[in-house]
């Protein structure tokens, strides 16, 4: 099974905008996700320049954009890729 990598910024604007706490996830992921997601601390993803994007902190999902990202949203997008979604 390929690894679902997350990719969670740590640029300071999202530091400051709470990627920290997200950085938990890897103590909250369930047994089932311990083995198949990779959760990786990343300098600036650079996305909090382009207002399109939307708001910090950011995180990174197999490539998906999570802006405003929290632990439930990051959770939520590692469910819908382990769908097939």
């Amino acid at each position: 099974m390929k690894k679902i990598t997350v990719e969670i910024c740590t640029g300071t604007t999202c530091h400051v905008m709470g990627s920290e706490a997200i950085m938990e996830i890897r103590n909250m992921l369930s047994e089932r996700y311990k083995e198949s997601v990779e959760i990786k601390a990343t300098s600036c993803l650079g996305f909090c320049r382009e207002r399109q994007a939307g708001e910090a902190p950011f995180v990174k999902v197999n490539g998906r954009i999570v802006p405003e990202a929290s632990l439930l949203k990051v959770t939520q997008m590692i469910d819908e890729i382990e769908r097939g979604n």
